[in-house]
């Protein structure tokens, strides 16, 4: 799709402005008041909100954003007419082509909603008027500012990069393999911060023909045109909230591979099992508690599958996003008491601790589905203290330990099992529960902290 440059769209929307003031010109001269065609002016403004990486929301500290939004806020304030607004809103282009269309999309909702709340109450904006055109990545601006910013030893190279003929995706892999990495790593710091933010274009007419009885007229000696001085007062503290938006805070899942369980020598066993992981607000770290409560017997047969398992987990999704997808490590630490027995000759009665060090991937079922498939494996230390047992023979209900010291001896759980490896694989189905507001507010006249 042939997309125009900013200079190009900034010249684009200035012949709309000159069309749209010359049929104007003409409409106003077929009244019986003719104004002065010199005295009709049009103007393009163009302002920028700058965003966080991974960010949508509108973070006033953020960079320039506190000069800008008061810049924004004496405009539309002194502005006598605003005819259009067109946002356009770009992401960086380091991340996921998906992940930075979406960023685009939601910085452009942000910043329309924003630019609402600042008119006052008599002058409310139409919502018809705020056209929204998300860009995606933001490749032009990341020439632009290699031309204008880069200074290191290799900018002709990663200019030739960008001017090449090749995928983005493309693009982004050679300049990470470009001078070791050095070229992409200072692109990243110094420059992807400037190509995230919606700029907005303002196109604005004083054609005042009627004047509100309200407003004070004063008259133009130079001119028939009468124009409105509006007397500009400081607006009350603003308070900036955004429509809901919601995040997940609490998932329930369940390891499919736990509940389709096979034993040999038992058959399907099924380990019924839950997992409940809490998500932190606007952090990559997660918490999860897991409980794994198989508890079958089948005394007939002398078999026995009991287990009861409790595990703790942090996780830390190297995304930052807010999702909670894609890939993860975590730490855990667990605890389980188990009697397994295969048939009336061997079983195993103990307790077990352990903990280690897994590795995941989280994947969204749909781009804005509550489910997702969670795959995991861990690897970690476990300490068992247990007993072997067999069933008396002849079997009268009663099982013995495997013991043939001397009975006054014995002690229960004086075999031990150390065990280094692999200690959970998991196919989870996850679902987001619980849900939250995400609110950001702008606070002290207009500004927060």
């Amino acid at each position: 799709m042939w997309v125009l440059s900013r200079d190009m769209q900034q010249i684009t929307f200035r012949a709309i402005s000159i069309i749209w003031t010359f049929f104007a010109t003409i409409t106003l001269a077929a009244q019986e008041n003719v104004y002065s065609a010199q005295s009709i002016k049009s103007e393009i403004r163009n302002f920028r909100i700058y965003y966080p990486v991974n960010k949508t929301a509108l973070y006033p500290n953020y960079m320039s954003n506190a000069q800008n939004i008061d810049t924004i806020r004496r405009y539309l304030a002194e502005s006598p007419r605003i005819d259009s607004i067109v946002v356009f809103s770009y992401s960086s282009p380091e991340g996921p082509y998906t992940t930075n269309s979406r960023l685009s999309k939601e910085r452009g909702k942000t910043a329309k909603r924003f630019i609402m709340s600042l008119m006052p109450a008599d002058r409310q904006l139409p919502d018809s008027i705020i056209h929204l055109r998300p860009e995606a990545e933001n490749w032009q601006g990341l020439r632009e500012e290699i031309v204008a910013n880069y200074h290191l030893g290799d900018r002709d190279r990663v200019l030739e990069i960008l001017d090449s003929d090749i995928a983005n995706e493309e693009k982004k892999a050679r300049l990470k393999r470009l001078s070791g990495g050095k070229a992409w790593r200072h692109i990243i710091k110094t420059i992807m911060p400037r190509l995230r933010y919606a700029t907005w274009i303002s196109v604005w007419q004083p054609i005042l023909p009627e004047l509100p009885p309200a407003e004070i007229v004063k008259e133009v000696p130079s001119a028939n045109l009468r124009r409105i001085d509006t007397v500009f007062v400081p607006a009350p503290e603003i308070i900036f909230e955004p429509e809901t938006e919601m995040e997940p805070m609490l998932s329930v899942k369940t390891n499919l591979l736990y509940d389709l369980f096979y034993m040999p020598n038992y058959g399907f066993a099924p380990a019924p099992n839950i997992k409940v992981e809490y998500y932190p607000r606007n952090s990559r770290w997660t918490f999860a508690g897991e409980y794994d409560f198989p508890w079958w017997k089948k005394d007939s047969k002398h078999k026995y599958f009991q287990i009861l398992n409790w595990q703790l987990e942090a996780r830390r999704y190297f995304k930052h996003d807010g999702t909670h997808t894609q890939h993860y490590l975590y730490g855990y630490l667990m605890t389980n008491l188990y009697d397994i027995g295969f048939d009336k000759e061997k079983g195993w009665q103990g307790e077990g601790y352990g903990l280690g060090l897994g590795y995941g991937y989280a994947l969204p079922l749909g781009e804005k589905s509550k489910w997702k498939l969670d795959f995991n494996i861990q690897l970690g230390y476990l300490l068992s203290n247990f007993d072997p047992y067999h069933a008396g023979q002849p079997y009268y209900g009663k099982y013995y330990y495997d013991w043939y010291g001397p009975i006054d001896s014995f002690k229960r759980r004086n075999q031990r099992l150390h065990y280094f490896g692999i200690t959970g694989v998991g196919v989870s189905l996850s679902y987001d529960l619980l849900w939250r507001d995400k609110k950001y507010k702008l606070k002290n006249n207009g500004y927060g902290k």
